[in-house]
Formats: structure tokens, sequence, C-alpha cells
């Protein structure tokens, strides 16, 4: 269990008085984190918009197949009815 009354140690510590050095370091970290933080969004939305884009795909390839499909059987059947 970490002593919250024991002064921080360390080169990079405010105690210290070296604040200026401790909020560079929180802000290269923070911006090391916000960057992977982004990384990892876009990669998501990227993955996401592949599979939006391959069901939809899929889904104009199978309606024009029916609209073929029905297009013969429709002709078929006016072929048919002339008969």
């Amino acid at each position: 269990m970490k002593n919250w009354d024991a002064p921080p140690s360390g080169p990079n510590n405010v105690v210290d008085g070296q604040a200026s050095e401790a909020f560079k370091v929180l802000e290269e970290q923070l911006s090391t984190i916000h960057r992977a933080s982004a990384e990892d969004a876009d990669y998501a939305q990227e993955s996401s918009n592949l599979i939006k884009n391959l069901i939809l795909t899929d889904v104009s390839i199978k309606t024009i197949a029916l609209h073929q499909k029905l297009q013969r059987e429709g002709t078929a059947l006016l072929f048919e009815s002339l008969l």
C-alpha cells in the first residue's frame, strides 16, 4: 500500500520545486495516450466502414440477381400465356 504522507521522490516531483519538468513529463505521457486512443478509434472506425461496405456490396449483388431472376420468370410467364 502506498504511503500518502511521504513526499514523492524522483527527479520530476512537484514537492522539490521541479513542477515545470513534472508537467512536461505529464504532457508527453498524455500526448502518447491521446495519440494511441486516436489510432485505436481510427482502426475501429475503418473496420466498421469495411464491414458496412462489404454488407452493402453483398446486398446489392443479391438484389440485382433477384431482379434478373424475376425478369426471366416474368418473361417466361408472358410467353407461356401467349402460347
